[in-house]
């Protein structure tokens, strides 16, 4: 009678490593498969970073082969901070959002005898203020002025830092008080290679290509002090072609995603402006800081479909505290008409143009001594 043990061994034998037709068992040719099917996968993916990494369509690589189609503001503003300091010590720094982004430092220069240098960068949040001053503050000392253009979302209670902060090595080193550790540069990295992987970057690549074969003008551009001009809108103005009622009516659902959740004013952020505020008065630096508009059209949208009046008011009294607590300047230009500001005088619903810019400065130097 046969054992226990030698029906298993047959059964073993029979039903779980089956004979293939040219003898091997069928778990030597799975692993042979799952080798082969890793092989080509692993080959795929280094293609990919390869193509990835030959068209850089957001100068990660620094391969500078084909356009760039999505610019890194702050990998931008660093690299331009670093020329135009070098050439002469910059003295004013402009931070904020895009929407501080057209304060002209011609303009500063001249009505304050300070060079001036325009560090806003997009969607800019109260750690990339922090970040950006610590930054420019470490690479010349001599910086004697900051001018900070506040925006309601940069006190955001709801959103995480941007992922282009994230990903700068450089502004998290400095937002983190000293050198990125290797666990930092790790993980910076790691951030960047899953962004690498994304729908959105292969997008990017895809029109790096079309705008390599079919050239033409770029949207917009930095000058070499930072300021920002928008190429693209400055042109069908000329030609009488901009539409202005257009791109303020695309604002409109742009802001209400951007406040969107949005319940409160983040402690954190709150404490980190303060901290902000409270460096530059450590490094006898004057600081100004004012609450950004956004077109008259747009603020009447948001305050019937969000909640942006009353945080708006919020942003008021917390600037109010600045004020009262740190004794400096600060002006509430939420609102156009509080710095003369024209309705024509803007790009889209949250973006003003350089007419409105200069009004905006005008208010700003009464301060700047």
């Amino acid at each position: 009678m046969t054992n226990l043990s030698e029906i298993r061994r047959r059964a073993h034998a029979q039903y779980l490593i089956p004979k293939t037709s040219g003898g091997l068992p069928a778990v030597a040719a799975t692993r042979s498969f799952s080798r082969r099917f890793i092989s080509v996968l692993g080959g795929l993916i280094l293609l990919y970073l390869l193509f990835a990494i030959v068209v850089d369509p957001r100068r990660d690589f620094g391969t500078g082969i084909f356009p760039v189609v999505s610019l890194d503001s702050r990998g931008d503003k660093m690299r331009l901070f670093d020329q135009y300091n070098q050439r002469k010590a910059v003295e004013g720094i402009v931070v904020g959002s895009s929407r501080s982004m057209m304060l002209g430092c011609d303009e500063l220069d001249a009505k304050t005898r300070w060079r001036w240098f325009n560090f806003s960068v997009d969607s800019a949040r109260a750690e990339d203020y922090l970040a950006i001053y610590r930054w420019a503050k470490s690479k010349d000392s001599r910086i004697t002025a900051l001018v900070v253009g506040l925006d309601v979302e940069a006190l955001h209670d709801r959103i995480d830092f941007d992922g282009r902060l994230k990903a700068n090595p450089g502004l998290m080193g400095a937002l983190g008080g000293g050198k990125p550790s290797a666990y930092r540069k790790t993980t910076d990295f790691l951030a960047m290679m899953k962004t690498v992987f994304s729908r959105y970057y292969l997008h990017d690549e895809f029109r790096s290509l079309l705008v390599a074969l079919r050239p033409r003008p770029a949207f917009s551009a930095f000058g070499e002090d930072g300021v920002l001009r928008y190429v693209q809108w400055d042109g069908e103005r000329a030609a009488g072609r901009f539409d202005l009622q257009k791109n303020i009516k695309e604002s409109r659902e742009e802001y209400v995603r951007r406040l969107d959740h949005m319940q409160g004013l983040s402690a954190k952020r709150k404490n980190q402006i303060e901290s902000l505020v409270k460096e530059a008065q450590r490094d006898k630096v004057q600081v100004v800081l004012w609450i950004t508009p956004v077109h008259p059209e747009v603020a009447k949208f948001l305050a019937r479909e969000t909640a942006y009046v009353t945080r708006l008011e919020e942003t008021r009294s917390f600037v109010e505290q600045l004020r009262t607590e740190f004794t400096i300047p600060v002006f509430d230009l939420s609102n156009s008409a509080a710095f003369d500001g024209t309705d024509s005088g803007w790009y889209d619903g949250g973006h003003i143009d350089q007419e409105n810019a200069e009004r905006v400065i005008n208010r700003l130097v009464t301060a700047l001594r």
